[in-house]
């Protein structure tokens, strides 16, 4: 009976592999088509404030002026004929450094060099969480997994703007393939790297702290630092304080936060309870001070929870569930963020897989996998006002469920 078992389980296995393949081709033929090719030349929000930045820097125009919203938005402007306006309020000054070897180029030109090397770069990201984490039914998760990266809505929202979370989701995916292999001292390279450029992985920060990761929290300190000193050299010290304001400014007062474009926790308790003109006139109850209590109140139980749980757990699951807070949590998190939650949705289908499966398990992942990966019209003015809001933040909920199985994972095995 049981070498009957196992033949009828090998022969499974050499017919799921052509099944496999053809999903895997079929879902890199839709990213080719539907994705790849649109943007190579592309005129969008999102890579014309990169570049226009790299452009300034190179042009000798960069300064604190790049933080004025509109005289960086009319330079913009200046470079795509009036087709885009583009702020870069809130990036670092760093951010000017990224495309200085492509900003001597025509913009069209530039476009397309970035979209193949972010190419490049989205597999290399996958080939790092694939190889980090090693499951039973190896070709079945890389093939599902792979297949789920090229039709997950974010990263393609990513290529389509040309942003650069797809080079955040290489450097955070080379810390967490060094991680698992115990080189902490390394991981701190690219992770040092990718703060410096973003903002948007402080509560990492706090939890990998939390866990008492040294070695990865020095050295990755030491690369902020250093590549801080490099783009203070480069850009000048002028930009530096302007940039420290306009993000407390953006911080504490921006309007604009409540539009559904930001699938953010501090959006969504502002678009539920702050009225405000233009961007939220019908709000489902004008309590502002409950937006002002709720937000912080959620950063401070959740981040505190995980650090409570990080110090007995599994790297895996640290990295994880500090990297779900830090999309989550962020205040302008927009689509594009969430390219960062393919590490997390690694590591639980790959946890997942390990283990004997239960219908919760399955239930819960197919759950985060439909809010997250599938392309929702939350942007709809229907979804606009009212109660009809809480329809309108599928990206956010999906995080907070990715974030609730990791945890409920971390207090299981604490």
């Amino acid at each position: 009976m049981i070498g009957r078992i196992g033949h009828v389980n090998a022969r499974a296995n050499v017919l799921l592999r052509p099944a496999l393949i053809i999903i895997v081709l079929l879902a890199g033929l839709f990213f080719f088509v539907d994705t790849l090719l649109p943007a190579r030349r592309a005129v969008t929000h999102g890579f014309p404030g990169y570049y226009t930045a790299s452009r300034l820097l190179i042009e000798g125009r960069w300064g604190p002026a790049a933080y004025d919203d509109n005289w960086f938005g009319d330079r913009v402007a200046e470079l795509t004929g009036n087709r885009v306006r583009e702020i870069i309020t809130p990036n670092t000054p760093l951010v000017a450094l990224v495309l200085v070897p492509l900003a001597r180029l025509d913009m069209s030109v530039a476009r397309e060099i970035w979209t193949w090397l972010n190419l490049l770069l989205f597999a290399g990201s996958l080939w790092l969480i694939g190889n980090a984490l090693p499951a039973p039914a190896s070709l079945t998760w890389r093939a599902g997994f792979v297949a789920l990266a090229l039709l997950y809505a974010p990263a393609r929202e990513d290529f389509r703007l040309g942003q650069m979370y797809v080079l955040l989701l290489f450097l955070l995916s080379l810390a967490f393939w060094c991680l698992q292999r115990r080189s902490t001292a390394i991981a701190g390279l690219p992770l040092g790297i990718a703060t410096a450029t973003k903002l948007s992985v402080v509560p990492l920060w706090l939890i990998l702290a939390g866990r008492g990761d040294r070695r990865t929290l020095v050295i990755g300190a030491l690369t902020m630092l250093g590549a801080c000193a490099l783009g203070i050299a480069l850009t000048g010290w002028a930009s530096w304080p302007r940039f420290i304001e306009a993000v407390i400014e953006r911080v504490a007062d921006y309007p604009a936060q409540a539009a559904t474009a930001f699938q953010s926790t501090p959006g969504f308790f502002q678009h539920l309870f702050v009225r405000e003109a233009t961007w939220n006139p019908a709000p489902v109850w004008h309590q502002p001070w409950l937006a002002h209590l709720l937000t912080p109140f959620a950063s401070v139980t959740t981040i505190g929870a995980t650090l409570w749980r990080a110090r007995r757990v599994d790297i895996d699951l640290v990295l994880a569930s500090g990297l779900a807070l830090s999309v989550v949590l962020l205040p302008l998190a927009e689509e594009h963020h969430y390219t960062l939650l393919l590490i997390p949705i690694g590591v639980v289908a790959a946890r997942i897989t390990r283990t004997p499966l239960l219908r919760r398990d399955v239930l819960w992942l197919s759950a985060i996998i439909l809010l997250l990966a599938v392309a929702w019209p939350y942007e709809s003015p229907s979804l606009s006002t009212g109660w009809a809001a809480l329809l309108a933040y599928p990206r956010l909920y999906g995080g907070w469920l990715l974030w609730a199985w990791l945890y409920v994972r971390m207090k299981t095995h604490g």
